[in-house]
């Protein structure tokens, strides 16, 4: 599972359609041009440190509130004010960052562009794909975190309101009645999102608590069955029921792009998007084996980072294939196919769990020190896949023969690399266990003790 464009979309109801928000060249000079443009605006506000390496400080933008920008205000007023809303909008809840204190600086050219542009040319990005590309980055960035202040950058939000719809786990209790109709204006793009409803409704929680909530949290995750995941929390039915007149048309304006395998560019960041990874999320059958990410985005371009690095003209031409590469992003989509059914959903785990145990098994190959009870729980693991592999095959009805011998050979793997670790009274065991299960599957009794 993994959010993608339909949450995006769907939760935040941002474009997906129009450029990408990539790499641009930030003068040295832009702190300087920043307080000449607020110089002479009818606002009374204090001075406040920018750093220049960073960008403007988030407590100087917070002084920019509605209240303080008088009813007669000139129009250089309201564009400035607009413009540090936008630096609030974009360094708070689209592109968070680990400066804390500051906005990223590279995104004060975006703010001034749109701000300083008449309506009839409002410049048009395609902020979805650019705030998913900066939450997939720093999820990577996450993973491999080990400092005790490490947080959690680019959209919080995003995953915040994905992990609401689709799991139980952390979610708050809320209202859940249709949508009041002081929730909506007065056109079709002015409507609420799914999202809106975690945030537009008093929340409660449980009141339980824990001393060591990280480990419950990942206990939580770790139970987790696909019968606890909502995988299609925006079907026909779930959307009339919270919102009967109808959610924002941005949320679907854009759908042709949310089975794209196009990679997502925000500044310097290139992301695969892989929808065909989680086709279950889209109501399809998950087809396997899946690509990897770094099929579609090699590993020496997703990793390119600023850090430490000057704002040059190298960057927008490093990336400006990626960048052109979005105008296909109609053109390069995931096919659709069959409907999800149980029966290619267990087989799909079953592949899974197959690549899983392997993967596992290798550690034992290559000698990595692993005690007896690791050893016996991979032989345990091992073997509850080769049963729901009878199972599976004998569901989509394949040849029940080469299945027994699947399983055989696998038994026999079993004991060439850990004949040392498990008793050969419990490879019997295991073994009578398969055969067992053979037989009570439909296969005939004297084919299975043939082949064993």
């Amino acid at each position: 599972m993994t959010p993608t464009l339909q949450d995006v979309a769907m939760l935040l109801g941002l474009p997906i359609s129009g450029d990408t928000v990539g790499p641009r060249v930030v003068p040295p000079t832009w702190l300087d041009d920043l307080e000449e443009r607020f110089a002479n605006i009818d606002i009374a506000i204090d001075v406040e440190e920018h750093p220049k390496a960073t960008g403007p400080a988030k407590s100087w933008i917070l002084q920019f509130q509605p209240d303080n920008l008088a009813h007669d205000a000139d129009e250089d007023s309201v564009t400035r004010s607009f413009e540090a809303y936008l630096l609030w909008l974009f360094g708070y809840i689209m592109f968070n960052n680990s400066h804390e204190a500051y906005v990223d600086r590279v995104l004060v050219p975006y703010a001034q562009e749109i701000a300083e542009a008449a309506v009839e040319e409002m410049p048009q990005y395609s902020w979805g794909s650019a705030v998913l590309a900066a939450t997939y980055r720093d999820l990577c960035k996450a993973s491999v975190q080990n400092k005790h202040n490490a947080i959690l950058t680019g959209c919080p939000i995003l995953l915040q309101l994905w992990s609401y719809e689709r799991i139980s786990i952390g979610r708050p209790i809320v209202d859940h009645s249709p949508y009041e109709l002081d929730m909506y204006g007065d056109t079709e793009d002015d409507r609420p999102t799914m999202g809106t409803l975690w945030y537009a409704r008093q929340k409660s929680w449980a009141h339980v608590q824990s001393r060591r909530a990280y480990p419950e949290f990942v206990a939580e995750f770790d139970r987790l069955t696909p019968e606890d995941v909502v995988w299609e929390p925006y079907s026909e039915l779930a959307i009339n029921t919270r919102a009967p007149i109808g959610i924002s048309s941005v949320c679907f304006q854009d759908q042709a792009f949310w089975m794209t395998t196009t990679a997502l560019v925000y500044d310097v960041y290139i992301e695969a998007h892989c929808p065909d990874r989680v086709r279950r999320q889209f109501g399809q059958s998950q087809l396997y084996p899946v690509p990897s990410a770094l099929d579609r985005v090699e590993r020496h371009d997703h990793s390119l980072s600023r850090t430490g690095q000057t704002f040059s003209n190298m960057w927008v031409t490093r990336v400006q294939p990626w960048v052109d590469g979005w105008d296909q992003a109609e053109e390069n989509m995931v096919l659709a196919i069959p409907a999800h059914t149980e029966a290619l959903y267990r087989a799909y785990l079953s592949w899974l769990m197959d690549v899983d145990a392997r993967t596992n098994l290798m550690r034992i190959r290559v000698g990595s020190m692993m005690d007896r009870n690791e050893k016996e729980s991979l032989v345990a693991v091992k073997l509850e896949l080769l049963v729901a592999k009878l199972e599976l095959l004998v569901v989509v009805k394949l040849e029940l023969v080469v299945a027994m011998l699947e399983l055989v050979v696998a038994m026999l793997e079993l004991v060439v690399m850990l004949e040392p670790v498990v008793e050969m009274l419990e490879l019997m065991a295991m073994l009578e266990l398969v055969v067992t299960g053979l037989v009570e599957s439909g296969v005939p009794a004297l084919l299975v003790k043939q082949a064993v």
